[in-house]
């Protein structure tokens, strides 16, 4: 899900640009988030599928259980990244549901990726019997998405969200 979104929304909001076989001068994405991410790197080959498409895999640190607060100190400046693509939120908003703590959280890693990296983030899907209460789930998803888009939108052109 995640390598699928990534590839093809952000390929066609012109968030990557793919420049041929990994090396000089190819676009380097840096891929930071939770169980999804993990997973995805590990039984789904996201990173071979990143690079098979034309990108640089400057890293991938997916972690399970984790929250947005927790991205802040996985990202690398080291990776010199491009892009960043962020799979943040769900566990946010089971595990730390107040909304004026994610807006702080969202704004503390957009801070840390930094100015010059275009960001993907991909919204909060998920909300099934992980939350124990369906419609409880459904609606903090909901809120969280509204908060992440609002400050997102703050950022311009260099944020693509994938829904």
């Amino acid at each position: 899900m995640i390598a699928t979104a990534v590839l093809l929304t952000a390929t066609a909001a012109s968030a990557l640009t793919p420049v041929g076989p990994a090396g000089a001068g190819a676009t380097r994405v840096g891929v930071v988030g939770d169980s999804l991410t993990y997973f995805a790197g590990r039984d789904c080959g996201l990173q071979r599928r990143v690079a098979t498409a034309g990108y640089f895999v400057a890293g991938v640190d997916g972690r399970v259980g984790r929250i947005i607060v927790g991205g802040i100190p996985a990202w690398q400046v080291s990776w010199h990244a491009d892009v960043a693509v962020v799979g943040l939120g769900t566990n946010d908003t089971r595990l730390w549901p107040y909304p004026n703590m994610w807006s702080t959280a969202i704004q503390a890693l957009m801070r840390r990726i930094g100015p010059r990296v275009k960001v993907v983030w991909v919204n909060v899907w998920r909300w099934d019997s992980a939350w124990g209460d369906p419609a409880r789930g459904r609606r903090l998803a909901s809120q969280f998405n509204r908060v992440l888009n609002t400050e997102l939108a703050k950022f311009g052109r260099r944020v693509t969200i994938v829904n």
